[in-house]
């Protein structure tokens, strides 16, 4: 409805950028003015993934993470059409650190149950820090034989601290002051969205 126009297409699209580019003075208002020279981009999604066991953009804690050493994926086919699991076969994405080194996975990733989610083992435990999951393009491909396009999730590993509150770390604090109150205090930070365990 209003100023909003449908243009139909004769073929199909292919996953990957598409630009629509708007011709100088192809159209006016009522007043006479034409349209400046634009172009705008939008882009077609062939299949596609979703890190799930840590979540993208997630954090996951360094005991838990290095307990169970995987990490899952879930891959989604285009609309109306399913999975083709012969193409998951370990070489579909990489796991790198924050300084871009190369995490190896031990042996092929495992599909869980007859579902789309795929489960990747670490060959080694992971530090504490920031990861990229880098999925090549390609790298997979659903039952019409559409594939990817190459994208990245992150996820980060972190460990509970603990940090002295009063006095602050470093600060020089007056004896007397200490003796006479006869305490310290220190804040517990357990791993991003999980609560600290007042029984340990």
């Amino acid at each position: 409805g209003g100023d909003v126009y449908r243009y139909y297409l004769t073929n199909d699209f292919a996953p990957g950028a598409v630009e629509v580019g708007f011709a100088a003075g192809s159209w006016t208002d009522t007043a006479g003015n034409a349209n400046v020279a634009s172009a705008q981009t939008f882009v077609v999604q062939g299949t596609t993934a979703t890190l799930g066991n840590p979540a993208a953009g997630g954090v996951i804690g360094f005991d838990v993470v290095n307990a169970r050493h995987t990490l899952e994926v879930s891959f989604h086919p285009s609309a109306g059409w399913g999975l083709d699991a012969t193409t998951i076969d370990g070489d579909e994405l990489v796991l790198r650190d924050a300084a871009g080194n190369v995490i190896a996975f031990a042996g092929r990733p495992q599909r869980i149950e007859s579902s789309d989610r795929y489960r990747y083992t670490l060959g080694t435990d992971l530090a504490e820090g920031a990861y990229t999951v880098e999925y090549r393009a390609g790298g997979w491909a659903d039952l019409s034989g559409i594939t990817n396009l190459a994208a990245q999730e992150t996820f980060r590993v972190e460990a509970p601290r603990a940090t002295l509150t009063d006095p602050v770390a470093g600060q020089r604090a007056d004896r007397e002051a200490l003796n006479g109150r006869g305490y310290f205090d220190v804040t517990f930070q357990p791993v991003a969205g999980q609560k600290l365990d007042l029984t340990s």
